[in-house]
């Protein structure tokens, strides 16, 4: 049975064992696999990974195995265009204003990976839906993600109700994005 907890609910020493599991899962997953020097290697983990966990600890959310061990996780932003995640897109190429605007009601996004053997169990579908629920509650409108044109995971996120777009003229044709709208909660009392 998995479970599921975001960064922010762990205790320190927790977070620290958790992101230290999630990190390899980071590492085992991700098709780059050699880089130029350490210092290139940090950078990048900063990019993909780190900046999310410092940045937005609420939306940063592990799935744990019955043992208690990250099977996967989502690093996530809740508002990619504020002030608060410059520190996440600051050195991602694609976020262009072209980019920006063209995505502005679909502010959020985020990075998954799920250990390669439980991949196909359901796992990422639960993270993309802890994630979507963290962006409605945050009053998001929409979530965009951004992954190569070729990448099989053009598929799992289409299986989670994404849609590809173009989002502006001269976009990178190498590049696949997808959005999907969240649901805000309504606010003021419910109607009877």
């Amino acid at each position: 049975m998995t479970s599921y907890i975001a960064l922010s609910e762990c205790s320190p020493s927790d977070g620290v064992r958790l992101l230290a599991q999630a990190e390899r899962i980071f590492f085992e997953t991700t098709p780059t696999k050699t880089f130029e020097s350490a210092a290139a290697r940090t950078a990048f983990q900063r990019r993909w990974f780190g900046n999310y966990a410092d940045a937005h600890p609420g939306a940063f959310v592990f799935a744990l195995d019955e043992n208690g061990s990250v099977a996967g996780y989502v690093a996530g932003c809740p508002d990619s265009f504020s002030l608060a995640s410059k520190t996440i897109i600051g050195d991602i190429a694609y976020f262009t204003h072209s980019f920006r605007a063209a995505l502005k009601n679909y502010p959020s996004h985020f990075h998954i990976n799920v250990k390669s053997a439980l991949q196909g169990r359901g796992i990422g579908h639960c993270l993309v839906a802890w994630f979507a629920e963290i962006c409605g509650r945050n009053g998001s409108p929409g979530i965009h993600v951004v992954t190569s044109a070729t990448s099989r995971a053009v598929k799992f996120y289409e299986a989670c109700g994404f849609s590809s777009v173009t989002p502006y003229a001269g976009a990178d044709p190498g590049l696949a994005v997808l959005i999907r709208a969240t649901v805000v909660p309504q606010k003021g009392p419910s109607a009877t």
